[in-house]
């Protein structure tokens, strides 16, 4: 009795610890911006972009190369913090049919100018470069710039505009998709049945169709779906529910054990990185500082223009690239590649503040002006 007392009294005192960053008011109130997730939304957008446009340089680059190489994973980050941020901000929210139509024109007011802007952009290198789409693919250039504008573009097998543009079709169909289920999650909530099981019997089928498609268990059915790439959006929304004290800690504990026991399973690098970011997040709010982290300059304006910065890098890049490869590579080497990396990435930069400054703070502004009522109207219904 005394040895199995003695070793349970850890896992209470842990379970203890993660229930307190319920109890544990964000300093300075939920109007503060999260420092912390601002910060690691613009180091995901680096690491991408070291990805697309570092690799001249990955044969001089020793032990380093490992991570120009998977700077891919900065789009598993980002799904994290899409699903950390959307779940917070509909916390309090009740969701009904006129809820979910302003989110959407809020959201696409957000999205859309700045996407829109590279859609075109790129297009008319493209048509400049390389001429139509319907002379090289045979689909018409009509039908690829509407299907790439509302994000279906992989759903009709249409040519992609914007090279990043993929992640974004994703990101959509997780906003609309969880507004929906929070929606519905809050319908069934006023029957009377609890909130966790509310929750539990909406979300949950979601959760296990995505683990089981990353286990090779369920197909995807349709090209382009969210599926594979739910659980990482999830495991976000879960440390929000958690950290705000929408679930237990149970939810928590059962989410890491799920990722864990899918990593010994089989071996995944986006799995770890998904739950490493959802689990840093927590244990950053445990610590009370998700305002203020990372919260030094240079973080938070790679925080502001990482949308901006995610857009157009990889057209910058090649650009810079074409235009600079004649002169660089009679540079010994690895100084002209070095520089011709150097040049892809200050000019990215360059065009993102731009971008970031004439276009999507505009859009921010204006996605402002559609007003989300929050307060919840029954005090039964899950946020």
């Amino acid at each position: 009795m005394i040895l199995g007392s003695s070793l349970a009294r850890p896992f209470r005192l842990g379970l203890r610890g993660l229930a307190a960053v319920r109890h544990s008011p964000a300093p300075g109130g939920d109007r503060q911006r999260f420092a912390y997730i601002d910060a690691l939304r613009g180091i995901a957008a680096c690491w991408v972009l070291l990805y697309h446009l570092g690799f001249p340089l990955l044969p001089w680059l020793g032990p380093f190369r490992h991570v120009f190489e998977r700077g891919w994973l900065g789009v598993d980050v980002f799904f994290v913090l899409s699903g950390f941020v959307i779940a917070y901000n509909l916390r309090d929210a009740a969701v009904t049919p006129s809820y979910i139509g302003r989110f959407a024109l809020r959201r696409s007011l957000r999205l859309d100018p700045p996407y829109w802007t590279m859609i075109f952009l790129t297009y008319a290198i493209i048509l400049l470069r390389h001429g139509t789409f319907a002379e090289r693919t045979g689909t018409a250039d009509a039908v690829v710039l509407a299907t790439n504008l509302c994000y279906a573009n992989k759903f009709a097998g249409c040519p992609i505009i914007v090279s990043v543009g993929w992640t974004l079709c994703l990101e959509v169909q997780f906003y609309l998709v969880f507004v929906l289920l929070t929606g519905l999650a809050q319908r069934i909530g006023r029957t009377g049945l609890r909130e966790t099981p509310a929750r539990l019997f909406v979300f949950l089928p979601l959760a296990l169709l995505s683990i089981g498609n990353v286990c090779g268990l369920v197909p995807c059915p349709i090209a382009g779906l969210f599926l594979p790439s739910w659980y990482a959006f999830f495991l976000g929304v879960i440390a929000a529910w958690f950290v705000f004290g929408r679930v237990s800690a149970g939810w928590l504990i059962g989410a890491v054990a799920t990722a864990g026991g899918l990593l010994l399973h089989q071996w995944d690098t986006r799995i770890f990185v998904a739950l490493l970011t959802a689990s840093s997040i927590v244990a950053v709010a445990r610590l009370g500082r998700l305002h203020d982290l990372l919260g030094g300059a240079v973080f938070q304006y790679l925080g502001r223009i990482s949308y901006s910065l995610y857009l157009i890098h990889f057209l910058i890049g090649e650009l810079v690239r074409d235009w600079g490869a004649p002169f660089t590579e009679r540079l010994p080497q690895p100084w002209g590649d070095a520089l011709l990396v150097l040049a892809s990435i200050v000019a990215s930069f360059g065009a993102a503040h731009l971008l970031h400054v004439l276009v999507e703070l505009p859009s921010v502004r204006l996605s402002k002006c559609i007003l989300l009522r929050t307060a919840r109207t029954d005090p039964r219904m899950p946020a």
